[in-house]
């Protein structure tokens, strides 16, 4: 069985304290799930946002340089994300 994911994309994202941040709070609430980073080349994130639903992966938060361009990959954006000009999940 895999266990349900989340993660955080970015280009690079190897900075981030995401993962450390969210598996902690994971494991303090039991939940059974795993939140990592993951870098996505501005030029791959259509094909990765096509993949969230796909193998476990739940959704994902994101970071720079993809918060304005994935709102046009997003199946809904909020009126909040619209109004800002752009998107963290």
């Amino acid at each position: 069985m895999t266990l349900p994911q989340a993660k955080v994309i970015g280009w690079p994202i190897g900075h981030s304290r995401s993962p450390l941040i969210h598996q902690h709070w994971l494991g303090e609430y039991g939940i059974d799930g795993v939140y990592s980073a993951q870098d996505v080349a501005p030029d791959a994130l259509a094909s990765f946002v096509r993949t969230v639903g796909v193998g476990g992966l739940r959704g994902c938060n994101v970071t720079i340089p993809h918060k304005v361009s994935v709102m046009a990959l997003a199946d809904h954006v909020t009126p909040v994300a619209r109004a800002i000009g752009a998107a963290n999940t």
